[in-house]
């Protein structure tokens, strides 16, 4: 597909695809340089360590790391699952299982304190979780309504959607391909303005859509709920607590967005998962509230099974993916067959946040796009979902071989 415009190629960047084409390596990339930080010491730091908090570790002030086979891993598995990584033009790949570094790879002079330039939609998931903060530290309830904080939409038909409604997708504000991806929100110089300008399509709750104007009315909302914008409220209640040097991104105006943007490294999001992971807690200290973390992590909404609080879950059900630009509804999973406990971050490009509660695993993929038009046609999926299902599948294929080799006769 040729790119035929530039707001039509960033479009395309920050949205998913319900596509069901086959996975093809690029045709070009340079031979990646990464390695499996796994072999440690032995027994580095162990769990007994002045880093463990609760029974758990954490960075302190970098990860610990220790061999793959001790965490239920095969180190050959791992090697597959980095060569799709590779294949994949990623940057970078981190494992982490219960607060320890049980490999990484990199590529294109990457390492894992290098940013990539934007996270795309996997910010939405980092603005979810302001949203549980401000909740706790602030005034803001997800049961307001939105006009309490955005005057424009008092008295108007806007008037009774709710905060939850903007984070559920459900909120029925107004929404076209055009409007969200091509000629409307992203060439905005005000990002803010636009979205909160535009009108009341549906009754809330009544259709879920994808709807990244919507999503950005959010930075209204949370810096009249907390008298500080995005930026300034992401770094002091997020970011600087878990030792993450990530950035929430900017429109043209100066604006904070909170749909994409944001920059962040492999180690930052491999914090922000673990994070998750650790149900909000980081070091002893409850950076986010426990409930909020489980109530993002599960359907917000009857008409979605695969979405949560702007995190992407993969239970089997009704899946309702981004229109892009037709309507993609299925029954299913994201991933077929893999744990339905899964919940993701998902950017365009495939930036994604892997977190595996169930087996106590964080995955982070991450790959820097620093010219768009060459990045979209040149990309195995701009839109990032087959880059999901490739690394998730072989990540359960590390964890089977291992289990396999437990099961073989002595």
């Amino acid at each position: 597909m040729a790119i035929r415009s530039y707001p039509l190629a960033l479009a395309l960047l920050s949205a998913f695809s319900g596509s069901d084409a086959e996975l093809d390596a690029p045709a070009e990339h340079s031979q990646g340089h990464g390695h499996a930080n796994g072999h440690g010491n032995g027994n580095a730091h162990g769990h007994g360590n002045g880093n463990g908090h609760g029974g758990h570790i954490y960075p302190d002030p970098d990860w610990t790391t220790e061999a793959p086979e001790q965490h239920g891993l095969s180190a050959d598995g791992l090697q597959a699952m980095a060569a799709a990584a590779d294949q994949l033009d990623s940057s970078c790949l981190m494992v982490i299982h219960d607060g320890v570094l049980v490999g990484e790879w990199y590529w294109d002079g990457f390492d894992r304190n290098t940013d990539v330039v934007n996270l795309f939609s996997a910010t939405k998931s980092i603005t979810s979780t302001l949203v549980g903060i401000a909740q706790t530290e602030h005034t803001l309830q997800v049961e307001q309504t939105a006009a309490s904080y955005i005057p424009r939409w008092v008295n108007t038909d806007s008037a009774r959607v709710t905060v939850r409604n903007l984070i559920s997708n459900d909120s029925g504000r107004f929404w076209s391909f055009e409007s969200d991806y091509v000629t409307g929100l992203l060439p905005a110089p005000d990002q803010t303005a636009y979205a909160i300008a535009l009108s009341q399509q549906h009754e809330p709750g009544v259709v879920w859509e994808y709807n990244n104007a919507a999503i950005q009315t959010l930075a209204v909302v949370l810096s009249q709920s907390t008298g500080q914008d995005i930026l300034r409220f992401a770094q002091d209640q997020l970011f600087d607590p878990i030792g993450a040097s990530a950035r929430m991104g900017q429109d043209p105006s100066g604006g904070a967005l909170a749909y994409q943007g944001a920059t962040a490294s492999c180690s930052d999001m491999a914090r922000f998962g673990y994070l998750a992971l650790r149900e909000g807690q980081w070091k002893g200290e409850q950076i986010v509230p426990k409930q909020w973390i489980e109530q993002a992590t599960q359907p917000s909404t009857e008409l979605n099974d695969a979405y949560g609080y702007m995190w992407w879950l993969n239970r089997k059900g009704h899946v309702v993916e981004p229109s892009f630009p037709g309507r993609v509804e299925y029954d299913g999973q994201l991933v077929p067959g893999a744990s339905e406990e899964l919940f993701f971050a998902i950017g365009a490009f495939g930036q994604l946040v892997i977190v595996d509660p169930k087996d106590e695993y964080v995955i982070v993929r991450l790959q820097n796009i620093p010219d768009l038009n060459v990045g979209f046609a040149t990309s195995v999926d701009p839109v990032g979902m087959k880059q999901l299902r490739a690394i998730v599948t072989a990540f359960e294929d590390a964890k089977t071989s291992k289990k396999k080799k437990k099961k073989a006769p002595k």
